[in-house]
């Protein structure tokens, strides 16, 4: 066998591996979290509730307005649903959630017409809000109780929301009080950009990203081993049959999907959660356009005749296309909601 087909190998080998992990992760994002072992993100500290004075309260547009003791709540018809909270960044838990639904609390209170949107607040001065429609949905619950036992402090203790199909910025913890009001409501990390309606985007939406930069890819590995077959650098993929015509085509190729796709995904992660860089698979794609940037901007310069400046070029597009591989993975590893 020839070092080229034990490379071939070796490649094919490594995305089996990667591709089992995917398949691991897919399968296995159903299993309970241990609460111990749930993830926790918050603004602050947790703060420490007492619960013999705690109460929450429902105002606003209602025609009841209540105040509601822990007593209360837990009196009330519980119900329990397995549902895996996702953060915005990446970490995710799924824990069986036991409370109240939230559309008996508010069928109590009764909203009046006109009403558009429920605020949540916080102990710990942290606010969000859901549509009507979204807060009155049968699946959003006001949780108590985590995997069998009553709700963790850093959970959110004494009552949490749970809402399927949201981001965790919208399942506010420690709830103190629920208004129903007639505007558009901006919570905490709302007013700071992100994006109002939090909707989990699912991973089949996002095929035609996930394609193109497959596509981009094999585009991007076609390039480097060309471009490695006439580098002064290496001895490396000399007896391959590329032309330098063909390096023309395919680089043009893999640098035009691959800035498209990019500014497109960035523009749109802004648009969603008013950031861009906050995952290092955001990272990992500024880097791989950084660095291709300044191959593409010396190789420009070596057709000029700046040979002095070859070793940065190839040193620059292999560097940028092994963390394209890199941004790639995580990607994918994300869109599942893990930690990346």
């Amino acid at each position: 066998m020839s070092k080229y087909w034990k490379v071939f190998v070796t490649l094919i080998v490594i995305m089996i591996i990667v591709g089992s992990g995917i398949i691991y992760w897919i399968q296995s994002s159903d299993d309970i979290t241990p609460n111990d072992e749930f993830f926790k993100v918050s603004i602050g500290p947790s703060p420490e509730i007492d619960i013999e004075y705690w109460k929450l309260k429902i105002t606003g547009l209602v025609e009841n307005p209540i105040n509601l003791t822990y007593d209360n709540i837990t009196s009330f018809p519980d119900t329990s649903a397995v549902v895996t909270l996702k953060c915005v960044s990446g970490p995710y838990g799924t824990a069986e959630w036991t409370g109240v639904k939230l559309n008996y609390i508010l069928n109590l209170a009764g909203i009046k017409p006109g009403a558009k949107e429920v605020i949540f607040y916080a102990e710990d001065g942290f606010s969000s809000s859901l549509t009507v429609e979204d807060a009155k949905a049968d699946d959003v619950i006001l949780a108590y109780v985590m995997n069998g036992e009553t709700l963790p402090v850093d959970h959110g203790y004494p009552l949490r929301l749970v809402v399927p199909g949201k981001y965790g910025y919208k399942w506010v913890k420690w709830i103190t009080e629920i208004e129903v009001v007639d505007y558009d409501y901006k919570g905490y990390w709302e007013s700071r950009g992100w994006d109002d309606d939090a909707d989990i985007t699912p991973f089949s939406q996002w095929w035609p990203h996930a394609a193109l930069l497959s596509i981009a890819a094999v585009f991007g590995a076609l390039s480097t081993v060309s471009g490695l077959k006439f580098s002064k650098h290496t001895k490396f993929w000399k007896k391959l049959p590329f032309s330098r015509r063909t390096i023309t085509f395919v680089t043009f190729m893999y640098l035009a999907i691959l800035f498209s796709v990019f500014f497109f995904w960035a523009l749109s992660y802004y648009l969603y959660r008013g950031t861009i860089f906050q995952t290092n698979h955001g990272l990992l794609a500024l880097a791989v356009i950084i660095l291709h940037s300044i191959g593409g901007i010396t190789g420009l310069a070596i057709r000029k005749g700046k040979e002095r400046l070859r070793i940065i070029h190839l040193f620059s597009n292999l560097l940028g296309y092994l963390l394209l591989i890199g941004a790639i993975i995580t990607g994918l590893i994300l869109s599942l909601g893990t930690g990346v």
